[in-house]
């Protein structure tokens, strides 16, 4: 059994406006781990409303889990719920299996970024461990949920930066990011 805290609750509450704009909405789906018949439960399955497909967006529901950084380990829950969305990503709820998974709030978010020397070039860039992170979990079908209150809006990424679709640009030229199923090996 998952514990859910209030700063979940609460991010939540601030994410359903934005989900019921677009999505047809389902809350908090039971479900089973393929692997296993595990039991899961998924906080949202999310499928476009009509105006996102008529812009060229997959009708497929995908789920989102929802967890919140704010703890005393954030590197820890950022793996737990990293592992989380990878399980759900190959389960089944009802009838639905899930295209991909998104995570919310996006998974840098609990890393940390850190100031790195660049020795070659004695000039220090940004580096967090969520990068390498973000491009495994593009493997299991699994990506970030990005709320973007300038734009009024949201995207959902994959990967080193690849989004899979947004509010304001609809779906990416690149068809198959964050859904292609990738089984062992690849060259």
């Amino acid at each position: 059994m998952v514990t859910v805290t209030n700063e979940e609750e609460a991010l939540k509450v601030e994410l359903r406006p934005i989900l019921i704009a677009d999505f047809e909405v389902e809350e908090e789906v039971p479900g089973r781990f393929l692997l296993d018949n595990t039991h899961v439960r998924i906080d949202f399955l999310l499928r476009p409303r009509q105006h996102l497909i008529d812009r060229g967006v997959a009708s497929d529901w995908f789920g989102l889990e929802v967890k919140s950084p704010l703890t005393t380990d954030p590197k820890k829950k950022g793996l737990q719920v990293a592992w989380q969305a990878l399980t759900y990503a190959q389960s089944q709820f009802g009838d639905r299996r899930p295209a991909f998974v998104a995570i919310y709030p996006p998974i840098w978010e609990f890393f940390p970024v850190a100031k790195v020397l660049n020795e070659s070039t004695s000039r220090h860039y940004d580096f967090s461990e969520a990068h390498w992170l973000k491009c495994f979990l593009q493997k299991a079908n699994v990506g970030s949920f990005v709320v973007l209150p300038k734009q009024r809006g949201w995207r959902i990424e994959f990967g080193a930066g690849s989004t899979r679709m947004s509010s304001y640009n609809g779906p990416s030229k690149i068809t198959n990011v964050g859904i292609r199923k990738v089984v062992g090996t690849w060259k």
